[in-house]
């Protein structure tokens, strides 16, 4: 079901806000392409803050792409392949306090990635926060600092979040 990017804006307007109202003030904001990008290029607009944005890739096996693979197992597969960065600007970030953003966390092994690759730019890893829209909780995976909502079993869309 997609979603209206109305309110998608509107829950990106209030993630941008919490981000606002919290000590954590990024000098960048890393986007995880593609769905990332919508939601980062908002929280940019409200908070004055540049984007850079990475594209982190998980390859997909022969099967899932010939139609082959039963849709649930294929989602399983989706879930845990390891993600591979495929384009990341290469300048250095030393000293800079980074905002990670995507729509949404699964298994948290892309924003893992995207962290690796901060790190190896000179970014402290203290320095890095992470904000999405939606995650999926888990028993040993670290919530992200900014988020709308939760869920244990599967990711849902929530309403959305009334603006003051």
């Amino acid at each position: 079901m997609a979603e209206n990017w109305e309110k998608k804006e509107e829950y990106a307007k209030a993630l941008a806000k919490k981000i606002k109202a919290s000590r954590f003030k990024p000098d960048l904001i890393l986007a995880i392409e593609k769905s990332g990008v919508p939601v980062a290029e908002v929280i940019s607009r409200e908070l004055g803050i540049k984007v850079e944005s990475i594209i982190i890739n998980r390859s997909i096996s022969k099967k899932k792409r010939e139609g082959r693979t039963p849709k649930a197992l294929a989602e399983v597969i989706k879930l845990f392949q390891q993600p591979k960065v495929i384009k990341s600007e290469s300048s250095s970030l030393k000293g800079q306090r980074v905002l990670i953003v995507d729509n949404s966390i699964s298994s948290g092994k892309t924003i893992e990635l995207a962290r690796k690759t901060l790190m190896n730019r000179g970014v402290n890893a203290g320095s890095i926060q992470v904000a999405s829209l939606y995650y999926l909780k888990g028993k040993k995976k670290i919530p992200p600092q900014f988020y709308l909502t939760h869920r244990r079993t599967r990711l849902f869309r929530p309403k959305a979040p009334k603006i003051r």
